[in-house]
């Protein structure tokens, strides 16, 4: 059945900066008809033009006008945007049945049959996506749609099929052959510099001096871009060139922190990686990123030894120390002299009771004697949750899986590596430094895709 829309195109509608690069006027004539139609409708009669318009100039305004009215909608009328899709631009059941039993009756080859059904599966909805390769900021909208269509997944489970289509697109149009590497200076275009400070969701950017700070000297920031993207980093990575492993994050990230000259560094310390486009999550750039950083670098600065990175583990309270806590299992971590010291500091009888009282109290990190006694137990548990803590055959620590996938091995934990307030909040301060060797990539990747656990190294199971 063929799917030929039953409503005009939609009455005009302002021209966006996106369409005003396409035309100088607005050809298409007003009709009061069409104007009369509910937005809805008139969004319909738009995604019809632009999926029949293939190559026409009056195909792309439409995506546009589709692009530009999807930026403007409320929670509820998105809402019915995905029903409209889902009712007018699915896959037609009665073709499909058709087809399959044709497959089914079919003899010899089959090999027409399945060529059928092959095309009946490519949606409407799916062609109308592929139109917007063709738009002006097209491909930015179906990131952006994407990202809201997982967003509502669980509330919406009718949703999953778009989402595996959006997905199924985006992962063919953001494959490595279509992006590229470029370091972030300074003198970048201030567009993408905003950018930068508007994504990262490691460790905040402060001010213009914060940011420059990161991108001259001894600190650099590479990126993944996309031709279609060029002011909008798919993914990108702040780097640290240093002297030994870096064990506290403040002192990279501190503006007025020293500097040294870049062949004056042996370790390059990793210590921001962010996925700028929630659109394009599930789509792993970051394996690629981190060797391909690490390539660069190596042939930029040979001296460089020890390529590391100084990571965050944003689950370890809520998913161990807390529960430990309630539970009473933090016991475990301690000596009994250990936790005889803790309950004196607490001035509680039961340790977890201790642990946890001392954890309240402010600055309880500034306090010498409270920090080197709460520090053995809470390393140990720290070990424990990244080392024997899994969720569905892989390690439960979501920073811990995403560097064992890379072909990283557990380095070394750092206490109070982040004395922050969401540091503490997170992990009681504690960090990790994931060491990538670029000889090993291979092998500790294999391991952790058959075994499920991190590589590591002998410091730290000497904890």
């Amino acid at each position: 059945m063929s799917r030929k829309s039953d409503l005009p195109a939609g009455p005009e509608r302002p021209l966006s900066g996106r369409a005003k690069q396409l035309l100088q006027i607005d050809f298409l004539e007003h009709d009061p008809v069409e104007e009369a139609l509910t937005p809805l409708e008139r969004l319909r009669g738009w995604c019809f033009e632009a999926l029949n318009g293939r190559g026409k100039i009056a195909g792309v305004v439409a995506a546009v006008r589709v692009a530009d009215a999807f930026g403007e909608m409320t929670r509820d009328e998105r809402d019915g945007f995905y029903a409209m899709l889902e009712r007018h631009f699915s896959v037609e059941p009665t073709e499909l049945d058709a087809a399959i039993e044709a497959y089914r009756g079919a003899t010899g080859a089959r090999a027409a049959e399945i060529a059928r059904m092959t095309q009946i599966l490519d949606s409407p909805r799916l062609r109308l996506f592929r139109q917007f390769n063709s738009v002006p900021s097209g491909i930015k909208f179906l990131v952006d749609l994407r990202a809201d269509v997982d967003s509502r997944l669980k509330e919406l489970p009718d949703l999953w099929l778009m989402e595996f289509e959006l997905r199924h697109l985006l992962e063919s149009w953001f494959n490595i052959g279509f992006l590229e590497l470029e370091r972030i200076t300074w003198e970048t275009p201030a567009a993408l510099l905003e950018k930068l400070v508007e994504y990262e969701a490691v460790h905040a950017i402060a001010s213009w001096q914060d940011l420059k700070r990161r991108l001259q000297g001894d600190r650099a920031c590479y990126a993944f871009l996309h031709h279609s993207m060029p002011s909008e980093p798919v993914i990108f990575v702040e780097i640290a060139l240093v002297q030994g492993l870096s064990p506290r994050i403040q002192d990279l990230i501190d503006p007025r922190s020293p500097g040294i000259e870049p062949q004056q560094a042996d370790t390059a310390i990793f210590y921001s990686i962010t996925n700028a486009q929630r659109g394009l999550r599930g789509i792993p750039f970051g394996n690629m990123l981190i060797k391909q950083v690490t390539a660069r670098l190596r042939s930029e600065l040979p001296n460089l030894q020890t390529f590391a990175t100084l990571s965050p583990i944003p689950r370890l309270r809520d998913e161990c120390i807390d529960p430990a806590l309630e539970d009473g299992s933090i016991t475990a971590f301690y000596s009994d002299q250990e936790a005889a010291r803790v309950r004196e500091l607490g001035d509680e009888d039961e340790l977890p009771a201790a642990v946890g009282a001392l954890l309240k109290a402010p600055g309880w990190h500034a306090s010498t004697e409270v920090a080197e006694a709460l520090r053995p137990g809470l390393l140990r548990a720290a070990r424990a949750y990244l080392l024997e803590r899994q969720q569905r055959g892989r390690v439960a620590c979501p920073v811990g899986h995403f560097h064992a996938s890379n072909g990283a091995k557990l380095g070394r934990i750092n206490w109070l590596g982040d004395t922050s307030k969401k540091g503490l909040a997170q992990s009681a301060g504690m960090m990790v430094n994931y060491l990538y060797e670029p000889a090993l990539f291979e092998e500790y990747q294999a391991e952790y895709t058959r075994t499920g656990r991190l590589p590591v190294d002998e410091v730290v199971q000497l904890l």
